[in-house]
């Protein structure tokens, strides 16, 4: 009775509408009707039951789909083949600071810019990767991610293709987490190795050193004992010499 006051209303209607057939079963159709005169009215309707209700699991599909893409800690992003995001989950949203609704549309790269994090050169973009090679492309250590307000993030990700039951690429998956707290502990680590190493290297020289001045000290007591009695000490510092020359390489060295 709505869709027939609008008929008389605006002279015609277009809606989707559930029905009930007279044996009980039910579901959609599309409802075209308009006025013909003042007391005639013309009406379409389509049976779209299998349509709609392909359409209702589709949707709770995508929905499920976007529930599962919300709880998974790492950042994901989907794309068609030319690099346009279709979706994008929590994680994302926060590293690359884009929202769902402003992101999904748009191209990749301007969401998800990313870097090298050593040369600063912009990456090439991984959907055009994945779509060239049709396999799972990871990047390269070290890239950086760039938010939208300028934070940036050390990243490890990698994109593969999503295909159709007829094996066409009809998009990407990019996957990637933050990285950041890694890299920081991993230099750390590597700068602890440094100075172990540093502290051997150390410990060596004291110990070469060490050796040098006691031959010196011994060499010198011999010669100031020979001295003390008048006896020759000459030999005595003849092989202080060479000890030394060997003092005097090893601070070249240093």
């Amino acid at each position: 009775m709505a869709s027939f006051q609008k008929v008389l209303t605006s002279g015609k209607v277009s809606e989707v509408l559930p029905f009930v057939r007279k044996d009980g079963k039910s579901g959609f159709w599309t409802l075209n009707a308009v006025m013909v005169s003042e007391n005639r009215f013309m009406g379409f309707t389509n049976d779209i039951t299998s349509l709609k209700r392909a359409e209702n699991a589709a949707n709770r599909e995508r929905e499920q789909l976007l529930v599962t893409l919300r709880s998974i800690g790492d950042g994901v992003i989907t794309t068609d083949i030319d690099g346009n995001i279709l979706l994008i989950n929590k994680v994302a949203e926060k590293l690359t600071g884009w929202n769902y609704l402003d992101a999904v549309g748009k191209p990749l790269e301007s969401v998800f810019q990313i870097i090298h994090g050593f040369t600063g050169q912009k990456c090439e973009n991984i959907v055009h990767k994945v779509v060239q090679s049709k396999s799972i492309v990871e990047l390269a250590n070290h890239t950086m991610l760039i938010s939208k307000s300028g934070e940036r993030y050390s990243i490890a990700d990698s994109g593969a293709p999503i295909f159709n039951q007829q094996s066409d690429i009809i998009g990407v998956v990019i996957v990637f987490r933050d990285t950041t707290q890694e890299e920081l502990i991993n230099d750390h680590l590597r700068q602890v190795t440094k100075l172990d190493s540093l502290s051997i290297l150390a410990g060596g020289i004291a110990h070469d050193f060490n050796n040098l001045l006691s031959g010196i000290f011994g060499y010198v007591e011999l010669s100031r004992d020979a001295a003390q009695t008048g006896a020759d000490n000459l030999e005595y510092l003849e092989k202080l010499l060479p000890i030394f020359d060997r003092a005097r390489g090893l601070t070249q060295q240093l």
